[in-house]
């Protein structure tokens, strides 16, 4: 089983605030004032949606893992430690790990609304606050895969100015 964290705080705080900048940057970038209750409602949204996303990819993750250790033992079905103790605990490990996925995407989604709804009519700086926040991720990262601390933030960072750049064009929230 998954014992890192770092999977689900990365998930979460990258699909909230890659969310927020689909939906959000032509909002932003028009200057319309984005009053705080719009900001809880589509970081809620993003939370929401990304939770469940989360929850269905993670879960079924970990009962294929389940199954294959099943196989490697040598039980006849599988089903004999998806209903036990295992199988209960890996539900738990799913549901916990949501619960961080979710709260991370919540809080991804609703930083860079915040300063615009702090800030209105200020879009450079709301959604470089966005752009910063995923490349702050991708050193923590990096960091803690031991990766290489200038391509993940820059990756991370082009990819959020990549879908700020096809939020704007598409106009998603009007």
């Amino acid at each position: 089983m998954k014992n890192s964290l770092l999977f689900p705080m990365a998930i979460g705080i990258t699909d909230g605030i890659i969310t927020t900048l689909m939906l959000a940057t032509n909002y932003i970038v028009e200057a319309r004032v984005i009053s705080l209750l719009l900001s809880l409602r589509i970081a809620a949204g993003s939370a929401l949606v990304g939770s469940f996303s989360y929850f269905v990819a993670e879960y079924s993750s970990l009962r294929e893992e389940l199954a294959r250790i099943s196989r490697h033992l040598g039980l006849s079905n599988p089903l004999f430690l998806i209903r036990s103790k295992p199988g209960r605990d890996i539900l738990e490990e799913a549901i916990a790990a949501t619960g961080i996925s979710g709260g991370f995407s919540f809080s991804g989604s609703f930083f860079p609304l915040f300063v615009a709804t702090v800030f209105p009519g200020n879009a450079i700086l709301s959604l470089s606050t966005a752009i910063i926040a995923l490349g702050a991720t991708g050193v923590a990262i990096a960091k803690s895969v031991s990766g290489n601390v200038y391509t993940w933030p820059v990756s991370m960072m082009s990819i959020g100015a990549l879908v700020a750049f096809a939020g704007n064009l598409l106009h998603l929230i009007s």
